[in-house]
């Protein structure tokens, strides 16, 4: 049985953000694992790294995950313009 071995595609700074990430990945049928101190979430911290996950995946699927991200940042970027009236660049 081969090794395998995750790799962070993308650095969260709480549990909200990671597990938005980590849905999206997922419904791309790419397994995820979050990692993060406990500390962070015991106290609710997002200083100094404490509330830092990591998103991470397979690193054969490390390539599929980025794009995947990039795909939905540029997704994102565009819904954001639409709902607040700015297209291209100029706010109506």
């Amino acid at each position: 049985m081969a090794e395998v071995i995750p790799v962070c595609v993308y650095v969260a700074y709480g549990q909200l953000e990671a597990n938005v990430v980590k849905t999206r990945l997922e419904s791309e049928g790419i397994p995820v694992i979050l990692q993060y101190e406990s500390l962070g979430i015991v106290f609710g911290v997002t200083a100094d790294g404490l509330g830092q996950v990591k998103v991470m995946v397979p690193q054969s699927l490390e390539a599929d995950a980025r794009a995947i991200l990039e795909a939905s940042a540029v997704g994102d970027d565009e819904d954001n313009r639409e709902n607040s009236g700015d297209v291209d660049g100029q706010t109506t």
